[in-house]
């Protein structure tokens, strides 16, 4: 596949489809939405009012019907034919076609035009568009000064555990044989069966264990980002999950230049490394920074190891990520890292020896064994990590500020 629309196109079901029957299920939706944007990402939802929104990849249109619900104004990009129903359907069941401007067939490399817009959202696509700079220069084009662009995609070592569910899928598939959507069911219905969710197992896996841009070579870099988003024309404006040092102390009336703002949240970013793993609070809050670069080192070692996984057994690569998993494991237990102590240490903890325990079943060939811990562990049921980080940029309108 060249891309992940071309990679959909081939399903028989839209990847985030939620099929909202009524104003109570898109309440509850748009809910979440609002608070994600207001307490995570700091943009109030009156801010929307009027706003001039481009949205590349609304799939089925959902969060597009939410950005409509709180005033903005819509043009969607959407290279999938058969999402568009969907979305037509949606804005006029929700009463709401008068603030669909414009529904266009194409995707964000394909898309010209001589209009600005306010705000541009691109989410859970724009990861596998690379390199990046092509759809940064893109989006500099496309905003107005102070313009605000938003964006999820898998962090390199967010998208681990994602990855380990990957690696243990297909490690029991190719041990087992056999049809691939009972395997996925045998290992993580249960664990799917206990979250809260707006789409079908089916979907999901599509989505993540089956689907070939889930994988290491897409996934960014935060620091990267940064650097690059700052070089493009853009600075952090927020994220989640923080690229902002928010323990950083100085005037208020100071200005530090974008080059040092930098510098800050790129250092935040290593020492968050064991956080942005296992999705829970794990800080490297020591004074030695060659240490700090060495666990970073060392766990993006482990992922790469992970993502070998998914694509062959190898023995040295399973070596490598049960090492490296112990390792971890002690570490996040340690005093060299800040957490919350108590229940969400233990759980953190507790997530990367589930996962060391899952290879080592598969280490041992017994998935049986495999299939029977991975529905009855808890902190397996309970881990997802943090796969998708959130990122708002801001086209900055003073070039004078250095």
């Amino acid at each position: 596949m060249k891309s992940l629309y071309s990679y959909y196109q081939h399903q028989t079901i839209l990847p985030t489809f939620a099929d909202f029957k009524g104003d109570e299920d898109l309440s509850r939706y748009a809910a979440l939405r609002d608070r994600l944007f207001t307490e995570k990402l700091f943009i109030p939802r009156r801010y929307f009012d009027g706003l001039s929104i481009l949205q590349f990849g609304p799939d089925s249109g959902e969060d597009a019907l939410v950005f409509a619900r709180n005033g903005a104004r819509l043009t969607l990009v959407e290279p999938n034919l058969r999402a568009h129903g969907p979305i037509g359907e949606y804005f006029k069941r929700f009463d709401l076609a008068d603030r669909l401007e414009a529904l266009i067939a194409g995707d964000v490399e394909e898309f010209q035009s001589e209009r600005q817009f306010d705000l541009i959202d691109a989410e859970g696509f724009i990861y596998t568009v690379q390199p990046i700079a092509r759809w940064l220069a893109s989006f500099n084009r496309l905003l107005l000064p102070g313009g605000l662009f938003v964006i999820t995609y898998y962090d390199r070592l967010g998208g681990f555990v994602e990855l380990c569910l990957k690696a243990i899928y297909h490690s029991a598939r190719r041990v087992r044989g056999g049809d691939a959507e009972q395997t996925a069911r045998d290992l993580y219905a249960k664990k799917w069966d206990s979250i809260p969710h707006t789409r079908r197992f089916e979907s999901w896996v599509m989505d993540v264990l089956n689907n070939p841009f889930v994988r290491l070579k897409y996934f960014l870099d935060a620091s990267d980002l940064c650097r690059q988003a700052l070089e493009h024309g853009f600075q952090l404006y927020s994220s989640w999950p923080s690229y902002h040092d928010s323990l950083d102390m100085y005037w208020h009336k100071r200005l530090l230049a974008r080059e040092d703002l930098l510098l800050r949240s790129e250092v935040h970013v290593g020492r968050s490394a064991l956080s942005f793993l296992t999705g829970y609070k794990a800080y490297l809050h020591s004074s030695d920074l060659a240490w700090i670069r060495s666990v970073g080192e060392r766990v993006n070692r482990l992922v790469e190891d992970v993502d070998v996984l998914i694509e062959r057994a190898d023995a040295a690569a399973l070596s490598g990520v049960r090492e490296t998993l112990r390792y971890v494991e002690d570490l996040v237990g340690g005093e060299r890292v800040l957490t919350d102590g108590g229940e969400r240490q233990a759980a953190a903890v507790g997530l990367i020896r589930s996962l060391r325990e899952a290879f080592d079943r598969i280490a041992a060939g017994d998935i049986a064994a495999l299939e029977a811990h991975t529905t009855s562990d808890a902190d397996f049921i309970a881990g997802w990590g943090m796969p998708n980080h959130v990122g708002v940029f801001c086209k900055y309108a003073d070039i004078t500020q250095p």
